[in-house]
């Protein structure tokens, strides 16, 4: 269980901040996915947040022109929400405080990242030796990223999805370097990385 938590830590699998919210904005972040607890914060349907994450802004600036939010504020809400499953474990007092400074550093990473499937491309597009123009060009028709790896010379889907997984798999070894992750806990990332880049790679260009 513990593995998992710090697993999802360390991952950074979604975005967060949060401060001088209302009573109402801190209880409406206090559970569901990062992504509900930012739509409870800033009072932005959650298909908008995803529709804006995708056009290439991040959390932090949906919550800095959002009336009444901040993007402090969001980080402090996400977090309020994901401490209490790093409490729930009873850790020793110094384990926890590792795990709970990890999810702070990763919550802040997160809300400043640009989720936008042209980064997605522009490293796949890098790794196949191809410019965004001839990437575009091979995607029509519904083709996926893992069709075009498969069919580019020297290349295939395993590379392409290790290619992907590198900068965070980086950022994972160094994390266990620093005992801030257990190995197991490593693993369990990285698959997880590895599973994400697999669904992303398999999706219909849109």
């Amino acid at each position: 269980m513990l593995a998992i938590a710090a697993a999802a830590v360390i991952a950074a699998v979604l975005i967060a901040v949060l401060s001088g919210g209302s009573t109402h904005r801190k209880s409406a972040a206090a559970q569901g996915s990062v992504l509900q607890v930012a739509s409870g914060y800033l009072h932005v349907p959650t298909p908008e947040l995803r529709r804006r994450l995708r056009a290439g802004e991040t959390l932090g600036e949906i919550a800095g022109s959002t009336g009444g939010a901040s993007r402090a504020g969001l980080i402090r809400a996400v977090y309020a929400s994901r401490s209490q499953s790093v409490k729930r474990l009873h850790l020793p007092p110094a384990e926890e405080r590792a795990e709970l400074n990890a999810l702070r550093r990763a919550l802040v990473v997160q809300v400043d990242r640009a989720r936008r499937r042209t980064r997605l491309r522009t490293a796949a597009a890098r790794y196949l030796g191809l410019n965004d123009a001839q990437l575009s060009s091979k995607l029509t028709g519904g083709r996926t990223l893992a069709q075009v790896a498969a069919a580019t010379p020297g290349r295939s889907r395993a590379g392409l999805v290790a290619a992907l997984v590198a900068p965070r798999r980086t950022a994972l070894e160094l994390a266990l370097k620093r005992k801030q992750i257990t190995p197991g806990a490593e693993r369990a990332a990285a698959a997880k990385l590895r599973s994400r880049a697999e669904r992303q790679i398999s999706r219909p260009a849109g």
